[in-house]
Order: C-alpha cells, then structure tokens, then sequence
C-alpha cells in the first residue's frame, strides 16, 4: 500500500489524462462474492472475477465504454425436500454491456447494464440461462506511469435471470488501465 501510494506523488493528476477525448483500455481480476436467490434454494459462494473494458474519455469527467466478464462460484446445497441430500453447484457468470462512468481527479463512480449467461452445473448435469444485469462501481485510478494506470474497483451487482432467479454480487477487483 506504501508503494502505491508512493506511486502517486510522482505524477500530477494534470499530466496523467489529457482533456480531449482518448481511448481507454482496462483489464482488472480480483474476487467476487455471489448469493442466487429462487424459489427453492439460496447458494452462496465466492469466486474469481476476470473484468475487461474498452471505452471513449470524452473528457476529465465522463467516459463511456463497453465491459465483458467472467466470475464463478462454488457451493454446496441441501436439498430443500430431503435434508439428508446435499448438491454440488458449480455457477459461471458471463457479463456484457455498456458502462458510464463519471471521474473527478482519480475517483470514478458509475453505471452498467447488460446481458448475463450462466453455466450452472448441479451435481454433474449442466443447465444454462440467461439474463439481464445492472452494477453500481467505484473505483481509483493512480496517474500514468508510462503507459498505464493502476486502478482498484468495488462493484455491486444484481441480475434477473429467466427462470426467476436473482443474483446479486459484490465484487472487488484490481488492475490496469491503458
């Protein structure tokens, strides 16, 4: 933490973003922790997060984008009918959408929609569906050192999956920006 904060004094927040518009490239991995409501159970779990940005800075301020990502969690659930009976879940999370996202100095906070596939695999037999997911972030991104910025993101998500289940995250994640 010492040297990334380090890392901050040696550049000027007026040097690290120009004020015209630039593309920008992101790719962060971290952990996310996931619970899926429905009608018949709730599994919860954690898991890794892969999270990949591309998008336009319009200016200091805003900038909007397009993200994909994938996540999973693991879990064991007891059957609701038989107690003595427990499943194995194995969920995979594919995300994509656009993003919005509104900057002052290296703080950002924003908004994203999309679409969401899930793989979940129950004790062996794989079903997949699909959804809708919204996410609220926040994040900082450290000034350029050369080419790239660190940047550290806290994420909370929600999704309605077709067959009325909810899944709601909060993931955090680390990496760079180009």
């Amino acid at each position: 933490m010492i040297v990334v904060l380090g890392l901050y004094g040696f550049a000027s927040r007026a040097d690290a973003e120009p004020d015209r518009g630039h593309l920008v490239l992101a790719a962060r991995v971290g952990i996310q922790a996931t619970v899926m409501i429905s009608d018949d159970d709730s599994p919860q779990g954690s898991g890794p997060l892969v999270d990949l940005e591309a998008g336009w800075r319009f200016n200091r301020w805003l900038s909007a984008g397009l993200f994909v990502a994938y996540s999973s969690m693991q879990d064991s659930v007891i059957d609701p009918f038989d107690p003595m009976t427990t499943y194995d879940l194995d969920a995979r999370f594919f995300d994509a959408g656009p993003r919005i996202q509104f900057h002052y100095e290296g703080a950002f906070a924003g908004i994203g929609v999309g679409l969401v596939r899930n793989r979940e695999t129950w004790d062996g037999s794989v079903s997949w569906s699909s959804g809708t997911i919204s996410e609220l972030h926040v994040g900082f991104t450290f000034p350029k050192l050369d080419r790239y910025a660190i940047q550290l993101v806290a994420m909370l998500t929600s999704s309605a999956l077709e067959y009325d289940a909810q899944i709601h995250s909060m993931r955090f994640a680390a990496g760079v920006q180009f």
